[in-house]
This record gives structure tokens, sequence and C-alpha cells, in this order.
């Protein structure tokens, strides 16, 4: 199955500086590695992927970009990369492309693992 990109994150995408337009692509990337079967929607202002419910989105900041996950309490973290101290939502913070690159592996399984406890629900 093709992933379901969307215009709307395609133009916020590159609205962005050039630096973040790579960080925010290859978060893009790595959310369909996880799961092809997401869907892509620009909510609260921002790319945000769902499969029943929302799963994560990339929320900006001035300095970073969140990798936010909307049930990221009840996810398996073994490389301790999320924070927050949230009822459910938890993050990542990516201040750059290498934080994306150095933590790939962990990326794709948190954002797989969400997905997964979204579709056994």
């Amino acid at each position: 199955m093709t992933d379901k990109r969307s215009q709307d994150v395609d133009a916020f995408i590159e609205n962005q500086s050039p630096e973040w337009q790579a960080v925010l692509s290859a978060l893009r990337a790595l959310v369909f590695d996880a799961e092809r079967n997401l869907e892509e929607a620009s909510k609260w202002n921002s790319p945000t992927y769902s499969l029943n419910e929302n799963i994560c989105n990339c929320m900006m900041h001035t300095d970073h970009v969140n990798l936010q996950f909307f049930n990221g309490a009840k996810l398996n973290d073994p490389k301790g990369l999320l924070e927050g101290t949230g009822k459910s939502m938890r993050h990542v913070k990516i201040h750059s492309l290498d934080d994306v690159k150095n933590n790939y592996g962990a990326l794709v399984a948190l954002v797989r693992t969400a997905a997964e406890l979204n579709t056994s629900k």
C-alpha cells in the first residue's frame, strides 16, 4: 500500500527553513517507514499521523521539533528518548537531522509500537 501524504503537510514543510525542512522530511519518511498505513494530516498546525486515532505529530518549536506521541506514557522506551510528565502525551526533542539519524531505529520502534497500540483497541 502507498503512504497517504497530505498536500497540507507538503506546504507546511515547504514553509520552514531549509534546516527544518530536512528534519521534518526525515521524520515524515521515518514515520511512514514504521507504518505505511498511517493517515497524514495537518492538525494543530503540525504534521499529524493517525491510524484509527492520533498516533504522533511533529510540533515545531524555536530550536527543536517535538515528535509527540499521544499515548507515549504507554510506550516501552528502552533508549530513554521520551520526555514529559503528562497523563498520556510524551515527546522526543529533535534538534537536528543528526538526532533523527542517530536514533532512527529507536524512533521507528516507538512509532511502530504506538501504531500497534491504536490498532489493538
